[in-house]
């Protein structure tokens, strides 16, 4: 029997949670547990920019737990009244 479930990727550990909570190396690309089976699923590493990119622009407020680094912040766009010519 086959059965499709959902997982979560973690890509900074390279760790992947199977929905009953096993942790196993994400490039592995298989694992076995004792009392589902046998796991297998399909992974390929994106390329990112190694510079920042522009995502937004204009006015934003940034909301992060870190006065260091913006890294897990959020971003949310200012509201801009826009006035149009007539």
């Amino acid at each position: 029997m086959v059965l499709k479930q959902w997982a979560r990727a973690n890509k900074v550990s390279r760790m992947l949670t199977v929905s009953s909570g096993i942790m196993v190396p994400l490039p592995d690309k298989s694992a076995q547990d004792s009392t589902q089976g046998t796991y297998v699923w399909d992974y390929s590493q994106e390329s990112c920019p190694d510079t920042l990119v522009q995502l937004y622009l204009g006015p934003m407020k940034v909301l992060t737990n870190a006065s260091a680094s913006l890294v897990g912040g959020l971003v949310i766009p200012c509201s801009v009244s826009r006035v149009t010519a007539e």
